[in-house]
């Protein structure tokens, strides 16, 4: 048995189905039938959302999943949105600034430092915006762990700062805690005035 078509072979237009059969009886049933969004989809785009699924829609579990970057996961997520006949969401974040974060990242300070004691450790989360917007977090390691791991989020994070990417900053947060990071993981000063500041001490 055969996958069904979903593009005609010849003008690459979208199938319809117009004949059904039982596979018992043999009863056949004809008309117009639609297929649903998923079977237009390419087999790498469903393979992406069956591992998407299968990781709880975690962006880091699907990293591991396929061995691919970051920004190639939500890239392929913004791909399956719009082939499924969404709008992407147009982020706030320039390039430039999602590059500097990932600069930070696999490049952090020199006096970062591992310790024996790092759960009792306290993390703390500054961010200003230029609109004046203003986020401040200040929580034990452990605390802070617990919390992404149940939730995906940080609390008191909820509302996006503008010029912020939220998603990115709790995946750089998540990674660093996992790495026992100590002392300064990012500090930002964007073009328009943002300033993002996360440190454990």
């Amino acid at each position: 048995m055969y996958k069904v078509l979903s593009k005609c072979p010849v003008c690459n237009q979208n199938l319809k189905v117009i004949r059904l059969k039982c596979a018992r009886c043999s009863t056949t049933i004809e008309n117009e039938f639609s297929l649903s969004k998923f079977d237009y989809l390419t087999s790498q785009q469903l393979y992406f959302i069956e591992t998407f699924v299968k990781c709880r829609g975690s962006i880091k579990d699907v990293e591991k999943e396929l061995g691919i970057s970051y920004p190639t996961v939500r890239a392929k997520l913004d791909e399956v949105i719009l082939a499924l006949g969404y709008d992407v969401i147009k982020e706030t974040q320039s390039k430039k600034e999602k590059t500097d974060i990932l600069e930070a990242l696999e490049q952090p300070s020199q006096e970062i430092i591992t310790v024996k004691d790092y759960d009792n450790k306290m993390l703390r989360v500054n961010i200003e915006s230029h609109e004046g917007d203003e986020v401040k977090l200040k929580l034990p390691v452990k605390v802070i762990k617990t919390i992404i791991k149940a939730t995906g989020k940080l609390p008191m994070m909820s509302t996006n700062v503008d010029g912020v990417n939220m998603d990115e900053l709790i995946d750089i947060i998540s990674s660093s805690l996992d790495s026992s990071v100590m002392g300064e993981i990012l500090n930002i000063n964007s073009s328009d005035g943002d300033i993002v500041k996360i440190l454990v001490e």
